[in-house]
């Protein structure tokens, strides 16, 4: 099967830095993951660094970290690539790489789109369209008594 058939898998990468290391470092490394994914033929959604944070446990010796974020879509062979990056990289401590389940990001898109619909079309209470009653709560089914054989 050719590579050129295969449609991109969508993954997202989180990893940690130690905090005593200067901003143009972690510049080099988030310019360096982009060039090593383009290169693997992976295309790069967004790099972001979402600044210091406590840790919750020491992760070789080091109590904080800097934690960043990459969106990407590629092969697996791409994300292969990309963990051995982040081996090979001292200044990455600690790294995570997962596929995006597809279906799920689809449904929380759609889920976000008709909130934010039916948020800007009413204020309070009423329903979304005019015409329209609002939908009633669904009912508990009625138990049945038991009658005691005392």
């Amino acid at each position: 099967m050719s590579n050129e058939n295969v449609k991109p898998l969508p993954y997202e990468a989180m990893f940690i830095c130690p905090a005593d290391i200067p901003q143009k470092d972690i510049d080099g490394i988030m310019e360096k993951l982009k060039k090593t994914l383009v290169e693997a033929g992976a295309s790069v959604t967004s790099v972001q660094n979402w600044g210091r944070r406590r840790l919750s446990y020491p992760i070789k010796r080091h109590r904080e970290g800097i934690y960043l974020y990459a969106d990407f879509a590629g092969s697996n062979s791409c994300a292969a690539v990309l963990t051995n990056f982040f081996r090979v990289t001292d200044k990455v401590i600690r790294h995570l790489i997962v596929r995006k389940d597809e279906k799920a990001a689809l449904a929380a898109q759609a889920a976000q789109a008709a909130i934010s619909a039916r948020t800007a079309g009413s204020s309070g209470n009423a329903p979304a369209d005019k015409g329209e009653a609002p939908a009633a709560a669904p009912q508990a089914p009625k138990s049945k008594e038991i009658p005691s054989t005392k």
